[in-house]
C-alpha cells in the first residue's frame, strides 16, 4: 500500500515528462544546437591561407598513402590520418575533388566532441553540464575554430579528454579509463607540438591544488601500470609520426620539433594579446566565459569560510581552470601570439565558469526572473557575437580572433580566373608567403610553377604563362599598372593577376 509521501514523490505516468527524460531532451537540444552551428554553410568562408597549406600536406596522403612529418613547421599528423577515412568515405580521393567544406568536416566533429567533453568535465551536476555544453556549444572563438581545418580543435579535445579519463580512473581504478587517458595522451602528442604547453599546466595544477594526492595517485598506479600508459601513448604517436612505421625517423623528429620549430615572421605581439584580444576585457564574447570562471573562483573562495555559501565543485573543473590559467600565462610569455592558440586554455575554463554561473544564479529553483535575466545575458554575450563572426561577417578585422583572412572578393575573382583558364593553359605565381594560392590551381598543380622574387623566370619566358600572379605585402609598380588586376588577397598582403 502507497503511503501519502511516496504517491508524491513517485512520477505519475501523464504527469509530464520524467525528469531525466526531460534532462536529456535538454542535452539533445544543446548538442544539436553546437551541430548546428559548427556544420552550417560549412564552406562558405575562403580557404584561409594555414588550410590550404595543410590541404597540400593531406594531399600526399589522401593520393599516394605517403606521410612525412616536417619538424620546423606545419604540425602534427593526426588531423590527417582522421580525415584519410572521413574523405574515403565522401568517395573523394584527389586533392583536385576536394572542397572547402570536406575539409572543415573533422574539426567540426571535434568542436562537437569538444562540447560534449566540457559538459562531462563539470561533474555529475545536471544544471552544471548543461550549462557547461551551452557555453562550449556558442562560444564565438570555439565555434569559429571548430569551422576551420587547423590543428587547435583537436588539441583542445585532447586537452579535456586526457583529465576526464585521468579523473574517472582514480575514481573508478578501472583500467580501461587509464587507458583512454593514455590513448588521449598519445593523440595529443600527434597533434601538435605545442601539447608540452598543455601537459606544463596539468603539472602546474596538480603541484599547487593537490601535491600530496596526486603523488600518492601515482604511486598506487605501480610501475607496471604506468609503463603500460606510457607504452600505449607513446605507441600511438610512434605509429601517426612515423607512418605506421614508413619511417621511423618521424617519431624523433616528434621531439627534435621542440628545439627545431620555426615560426613564421609577423606574429610578434605583446603579453597582454590574450587578455585583451581574446578574452576581452568587456563582457561579451570571451569575456562572458572568463567572467563566469572567476565568479566560480570567487565561490570556491568564499566557500573557505562559509560552507554554505554557494554549492560544491569537483575537483577536474577546478583543476582545468588552474591549468588554463597556467598555459595562457606560458602563452603570454612567448613573442609569437596567434588567437588560435587560446582554445585549449579557453575551453579549460569552461566547466568553472558553469559553476559560476550557477552560483551567480543563486537558489532560484525552475524559472525566476534572477535565472531568465542571467541567462539572457550569457546569450546574448556569446551567441551573439558567435552568429555575427562565425555567419555574417567571418573576414572581418575588426574582430579580434578574425586573424589574416583570405577576403571574400579575392577568393571569388581567384576561383572565377582558375575557372575560366584553358586545360592546357599554365601559371606562375611570383613572390613569397602567397598561400593560399595553390588552393584555386590545385587541379593544375602540374603546370602551376611557385618563384620567389630573386628565382623569377625572365619577361622573356614568363610570355610562355597564360597566367601570371605577383603576390607580396608590396608590389612591384610595374604589376599594379595597365594589365594587371590588383586583389587584396589577406588585408595587407597583394595580388597582382596579369589579365
Amino acid at each position: 500500500m502507497k503511503t501519502a509521501h511516496s504517491s508524491k514523490s513517485a512520477h505519475a505516468p501523464g504527469s509530464g515528462p520524467h525528469p531525466k527524460g526531460r534532462a536529456g531532451l535538454l542535452l539533445l537540444l544543446v548538442l544539436a544546437l553546437a551541430g548546428a552551428a559548427r556544420l552550417a554553410d560549412l564552406g562558405s568562408r575562403p580557404m584561409h591561407a594555414d588550410e590550404a597549406v595543410q590541404a597540400y600536406i593531406f594531399a600526399g596522403l589522401l593520393e599516394h598513402g605517403e606521410y612525412r612529418y616536417d619538424p620546423s613547421h606545419y604540425h602534427g599528423p593526426l588531423p590527417h590520418f582522421i580525415n584519410l577515412p572521413l574523405m574515403r568515405a565522401m568517395g573523394v580521393r584527389f586533392l583536385d575533388a576536394l572542397q572547402a567544406w570536406q575539409f572543415r568536416l573533422q574539426p567540426a566533429l571535434a568542436g562537437l566532441l569538444l562540447v560534449a567533453l566540457a559538459g562531462a568535465c563539470a561533474g555529475n551536476d545536471a544544471r552544471a553540464r548543461r550549462r557547461a555544453m551551452l557555453l562550449a556549444a556558442v562560444s564565438p572563438m570555439l565555434v569559429y575554430f571548430s569551422r576551420m581545418a587547423i590543428h587547435e580543435t583537436l588539441l583542445a579535445v585532447c586537452a579535456l579528454g586526457v583529465p576526464f579519463a585521468v579523473s574517472r580512473w582514480l575514481l573508478t581504478r578501472r583500467m580501461p579509463w587509464l587507458l583512454l587517458a593514455a590513448a588521449a595522451f598519445g593523440c595529443m602528442h600527434a597533434t601538435k607540438e605545442t601539447w608540452c604547453i598543455v601537459a606544463f599546466g596539468w603539472a602546474v595544477a596538480a603541484a599547487v591544488l593537490w601535491p600530496r594526492r596526486m603523488w600518492r595517485a601515482v604511486r598506487s598506479a605501480g610501475v607496471w601500470r604506468i609503463a603500460l600508459a606510457l607504452g600505449v601513448a607513446m605507441g600511438i604517436s610512434f605509429l601517426l609520426y612515423s607512418d605506421f612505421g614508413k619511417h621511423p625517423e618521424g617519431f624523433a623528429d616528434a621531439w627534435r620539433t621542440l628545439f627545431a620549430y620555426r615560426t613564421g615572421g609577423g606574429h610578434e605581439k605583446g603579453w597582454w594579446y590574450y587578455l585583451a584580444q581574446c578574452f576581452g576585457i568587456w563582457p561579451a564574447g570571451e569575456g562572458v566565459i572568463a567572467l563566469l570562471a572567476l565568479a566560480g573562483g570567487a565561490m570556491l573562495w568564499r566557500r573557505r569560510k562559509n560552507r554554505r555559501d554557494g554549492h560544491a565543485v569537483p575537483g577536474l573543473p577546478v583543476f582545468l581552470a588552474v591549468s588554463g590559467a597556467a598555459q595562457l600565462v606560458v602563452y603570454s610569455m612567448i613573442k609569437y601570439k596567434t588567437p588560435w592558440l587560446a582554445l585549449a586554455p579557453l575551453v579549460s575554463f569552461v566547466p568553472l565558469a558553469a559553476h559560476g554561473w550557477l552560483w551567480l544564479q543563486g537558489r532560484a529553483a525552475g524559472f525566476s526572473l534572477r535565472t531568465a535575466a542571467l541567462a539572457l545575458a550569457v546569450a546574448a554575450g556569446l551567441a551573439a557575437p558567435m552568429f555575427w563572426s562565425c555567419f555574417k561577417q567571418p573576414e572581418h578585422a575588426g574582430i579580434p580572433y578574425v586573424y589574416a583572412p583570405t577576403l571574400p572578393e579575392a577568393d571569388a575573382e581567384l576561383a572565377r580566373v582558375a575557372a575560366d583558364l584553358p586545360p592546357d593553359a599554365m601559371v606562375a605565381v611570383i613572390g613569397g608567403d602567397y598561400w593560399p594560392l595553390p588552393w584555386y590551381f590545385r587541379a593544375r598543380r602540374e603546370r602551376t610553377g611557385y618563384f620567389s622574387e630573386a628565382g623569377a623566370p625572365s619577361a622573356a619566358e614568363l610570355r610562355e604563362f597564360a597566367l601570371v600572379i605577383r603576390a607580396g605585402y608590396q608590389l612591384d609598380p610595374a604589376a599594379t599598372g595597365k594589365g594587371w588586376r590588383v586583389l587584396e588577397l589577406r588585408p595587407g598582403y597583394f595580388a597582382s593577376v596579369s589579365r
